[in-house]
């Protein structure tokens, strides 16, 4: 009995190891660094050649937003609740974060932030497209809520989504800087 039990054990072993022996490990969450603080659910961070913008979509924040649910029953609003998030599925509109990985260069995101506070220099309205060989990066500039602010956006699921409007202070914050 106990050949057979230290043989069980044994061939265990050799199971285990090769099953764990058919992958290795390239990236874990820890590799990344964030270069800044989070701002709206919105942060960039770097793993040597490459960076990654993690964003919630702003719709899946704002859409549905009753501003008196307060008066409401509990009942009332686990029911809108519950409409609210069929409704977003219905339209495409995911919760969570979305992650853009695109590489870059030692400079790339200096000049980024350079384009951007140039932006809030002039108070240009428009909306630019950045194009990296995994996607775009789209900086929408404007001030449809009564502040000069950014929004930043990427394609997912062939429409475009947008982070929060920031202000000039956020997107210091965002990029470390001041």
């Amino acid at each position: 009995m106990k050949k057979v039990l230290q043989t069980t054990f044994l061939c265990c072993i050799l199971f285990s190891k090769s099953l764990f022996s058919q992958f290795t490990i390239s990236d874990t969450s820890s590799d990344w660094k964030m270069i800044g603080k989070e701002v709206s659910d919105t942060s960039i961070l770097t793993n040597g050649a490459k960076g990654k913008l993690k964003m919630i979509d702003f719709r899946s924040k704002t859409m549905g937003y009753d501003p008196l649910s307060t008066f409401k029953s509990q009942g009332q609003k686990n029911i809108d609740n519950l409409n609210r998030e069929i409704r977003k599925g219905n339209e495409g509109v995911k919760g969570g974060y979305f992650n853009f990985i695109f590489n870059i260069e030692p400079d790339t995101l200096d000049k980024l932030y350079g384009l951007i506070i140039d932006h809030f220099e002039t108070k240009k309205k428009e909306e630019i497209t950045l194009s990296f060989p995994e996607g775009n990066i789209y900086l929408d500039f404007n001030s449809k809520t009564l502040f000069y602010a950014v929004s930043f956006g990427i394609d997912q699921n062939g429409q475009k989504i947008f982070t929060a409007p920031m202000i000039k202070s956020q997107v210091n914050k965002l990029f470390g800087k001041k």
